[in-house]
């Protein structure tokens, strides 16, 4: 009997079809998603960059990126704005994607949703059947290999917009801090999270997921450069039943506060449930 890897074993249990799904996926047509892309093809953010990982490395199937008119998919990010905008008429399946910012425009009539990341991305939608909530991140654990040790005591992961942050000046010599570079590849930023204790972080996605391997984590904003402020985050937090708490840059090289916040973390309860829920919306 062939060996099962441990990542294969937790999706066997919280998704008993999925390794005949993944199976079957390998010989289909590769899914047409899309998904933002910061300054390709030089520079990719993570985050954005997150859901073709995971649909390939979970069910199998490969995907190619494609501009909105053309699509069949869109996942993890806050592009439901740009989905609406420039459809043009295309019908777009929307698993897990957001809202970046307040608003009232509900004209979504191009949009087939099965799962949005938060209820103030739910609240402004419309669906024939019931929207799962959860961000496709949330599916990190089941994709990505951990590191095998703990090799720091904090990891940042600042947003591409705060890369040039005054506040990380004061700890980037400090062997005991991870500058986590948010432009490389989903794989490397969730093996880079899970070497260190605690992670802080002003990008989203950076605090997503730490939450899949339940790494202790804080929102740690670096400046107003973030569209929509705190919009995404909260709607984030909601779906995991949370208050949104974050902590301030004066936190970064106080060993006391930083032992504070490890301890205070308070990790996604229903982590499970979610990713069950994610698992089971996926259309495809």
């Amino acid at each position: 009997m062939p060996k099962i890897s441990r990542l294969g074993l937790k999706r066997l249990l919280l998704h008993p079809n999925l390794a005949y799904r993944k199976i079957g996926n390998r010989k289909k047509a590769p899914l047409k998603v899309y998904w933002w892309r910061y300054q390709y093809p030089k520079k990719l953010n993570f985050g954005d960059e997150i859901t073709p990982y995971l649909i390939e490395y979970i069910w199998g199937r490969k995907c190619v990126w494609t501009d909105v008119p053309t699509c069949e998919l869109a996942g993890a990010g806050s592009i439901i704005g740009v989905l609406q905008t420039e459809s043009k008429g295309n019908v777009i399946k929307v698993w897990g994607s957001g809202f970046i910012e307040e608003g009232d425009d509900n004209d979504c009539s191009n949009l087939d949703f099965y799962a949005v990341r938060g209820p103030l991305s739910r609240q402004r939608v419309k669906a024939d059947r019931k929207i799962a909530l959860g961000d496709p991140g949330l599916l990190s654990n089941l994709a990505f290999e951990p590191s095998r040790q703990k090799k720091y005591k904090v990891g940042i992961v600042a947003h591409y917009v705060d890369k040039e942050s005054p506040f990380l000046d004061k700890i980037k010599n400090d062997p005991t801090y991870l500058l986590i570079d948010p432009l490389q590849t989903p794989a490397k930023v969730a093996k880079d999270i899970t070497s260190c204790e605690l992670v802080l972080s002003s990008s989203l996605h950076g605090l997503i997921v730490a939450d899949s391997f339940a790494v202790p984590n804080f929102w740690m904003p670096l400046s107003d450069n973030l569209t929509g402020g705190s919009y995404k985050f909260n709607d984030y937090y909601m779906s995991t039943e949370r208050e949104l708490v974050s902590v301030k840059p004066d936190i970064l090289g106080d060993n006391s506060a930083i032992t504070t916040a490890i301890q205070s973390y308070v990790p996604v309860r229903r982590l499970r449930r979610l990713q069950r829920a994610l698992i089971k919306s996926f259309p495809y």
